[in-house]
């Protein structure tokens, strides 16, 4: 399965390794790792919840169309 997110990127810009993101948010590191590289989708609250801690929108992490879904119905603000 092919990454379709850039977690890693985010991650490493705000210098953090998947332990430091894992103990931030809660989440398993190899569940992360997972999310990282595209084998996992992932729920909403957990991109949510990794967003926070990345300090960026959780669109960030969104497929386009969930972000245009999310822009009709005011769900990513």
């Amino acid at each position: 399965m092919q990454r379709d997110n850039n977690l890693r990127e985010w991650r490493l810009v705000n210098g953090m390794t998947l332990k430091d993101l894992a103990k931030r948010t809660g989440l398993d590191y190899g569940y992360l790792s997972q999310l990282e590289k595209g084998l996992r989708k992932g729920t909403p609250n957990t991109w949510i919840k990794i967003a926070n801690e990345l300090k960026v929108p959780a669109k960030t992490f969104f497929p386009d169309e969930v972000k245009e879904a999310g822009a009709k119905y005011s769900c990513f603000g």
